[in-house]
């Protein structure tokens, strides 16, 4: 059996936003905030450390773009987001 390793970072991704997103919202404004993933939030950092935020290109762009949507609670745009990613489709079905 294959285990695809875009597949299971994408899944990390996506859990660790779903953990991590709500502890943001939380710990906004304390100094020393908790960190759930490191490897998320260094994410979440890179993109806002960037000068111009392009249309997402790969599946990492994807997620933090779901993460930013879904700190707006914007959620309707996060799923929307979470479900154009290209190896979501491919996943069987059990």
């Amino acid at each position: 059996m294959h285990i695809n390793l875009q597949l299971l970072d994408c899944v990390y991704l996506i859990s660790a936003m779903l953990l991590e997103i709500p502890n943001i919202a939380e710990n906004q404004y304390l100094v020393n905030k908790k960190v759930i993933s490191r490897h998320f939030k260094n994410l979440i950092e890179t993109y806002d450390a960037k000068a111009f935020q392009l249309a997402p290109e790969n599946f990492r762009d994807q997620i933090v773009y779901a993460a930013k949507q879904l700190n707006k609670s914007n959620w309707q745009q996060a799923l929307e987001h979470i479900f154009s990613i290209k190896l979501i489709n491919k996943m069987p079905e059990f």
